[in-house]
């Protein structure tokens, strides 16, 4: 089972508007901004299409709520992997698919490492999801639940299981709840539209995994 799915939904109308223009012209979207990484959350209706919107929800028999846009610098090496959290009332949910694509072609590869934790089971999910579940003899820093902060742990502790670019011409399904980050190989800055269905109570990667693969043409 691998951590990506690449999909033949096309993205090429996607968006009503520039979204680096919009995001960057709007800081009271930003989640987190390190310098040389930046995240926005914002929603999907103020920069997706709904037509696109519409594929989205038809092709993956879900329901878009909102985006997460990703933006690293050209240069700059992020040292902690993380998994993705949804805040809702006060509460750190897991979330183990994001659907996303790069705004331009690009080989700086996703990167997926071996989680300390069974990522299968939901009660081991939820636990570190709220950051209950560090990495062996690292002190537990939860991440704040009213926020995207992520709780991160140093990559070279980690071992590494996969990696993948992602597609600018299509969407790609990629696991999000087992630590990831990006290699930024290349010379040139890195967006990553992600779109998220929040508020939803996410099924576990192999039942996403196994569904899109079983109906793939």
């Amino acid at each position: 089972m691998r951590n990506w799915i690449e999909t033949d939904l096309s993205v090429e109308n996607a968006f009503s508007i520039d979204p680096r223009e919009y995001l960057r012209n709007h800081p009271e979207f930003i989640q987190v901004d390190t310098g040389g990484a930046t995240v926005w959350q914002c929603d999907h209706r103020l920069v997706l299409t709904n037509e696109f919107t519409a594929l989205l929800n038809n092709y993956f028999s879900c329901d878009i709520t909102g985006i997460l846009a990703f933006y690293r610098k050209a240069g700059y090496q992020h040292p902690g992997a993380h998994i993705d959290v949804d805040p809702q009332g006060g509460a750190l949910l897991p979330v183990s698919t994001s659907y996303n694509w790069v705004l331009e072609e690009d080989n700086n590869p996703m990167v997926w490492y071996k989680p300390w934790w069974d990522p299968e089971n939901i009660d081991e999910a939820r636990l570190a999801a709220k950051g209950q579940l560090p990495f062996p003899e690292l002190g537990s820093s939860s991440p704040d639940a009213g926020t995207m902060t992520y709780q991160e742990t140093p990559c070279d502790l980690l071992d590494r299981d996969s990696e993948h670019c992602l597609s600018h011409k299509v969407v790609t399904v990629c696991r999000t709840n087992i630590p990831h980050n990006v290699d930024m190989i290349s010379d040139k800055d890195r967006w990553c539209i992600t779109a998220r269905s929040w508020g939803d109570q996410d099924p576990m990667w192999s039942q996403v995994y196994n569904k899109l693969v079983n109906t793939s043409p």
